[in-house]
């Protein structure tokens, strides 16, 4: 199996598609190790992993990719990921893209 993580840079980005027809998995953590933990956990799905550090560069990469899942983190600075997510439905081909909340620690009783 492969494993792909891809990272970005938005101004010298194009459109990225997967080349072997692997589902692609969006994984969103402001947490470095998080983001890493998760691709370990991931990679022997043979999945094509793409990470992003925020709520706004999901979004960008959700508007030139398609994905066939998201994992988003609750908690982020900025935009969190409910933000993060209502963002998200607000385009078209995203509205119904399954989205899988994940968190470490709630700093609320809530």
């Amino acid at each position: 199996m492969t494993y792909t993580s891809i990272r970005t840079n938005f101004a010298n980005r194009g459109p990225v598609q997967p080349t072997d027809g692997a589902a692609s998995v969006l994984i969103v953590d402001d947490n470095a190790d998080s983001l890493r933990s998760l691709e370990m956990l991931l990679e022997p799905l043979g999945a094509r992993i793409v990470t992003a550090e925020s709520g706004l560069e999901a979004i960008r990469l959700l508007e030139s990719e398609q994905f066939a899942v998201v994992l988003l983190d609750v908690q982020m600075p900025g935009m969190d990921g409910f933000e993060t997510s209502a963002s998200i439905r607000l385009q078209e081909q995203n509205r119904s893209l399954p989205i899988i909340f994940l968190t470490g620690m709630s700093t609320t009783p809530e």
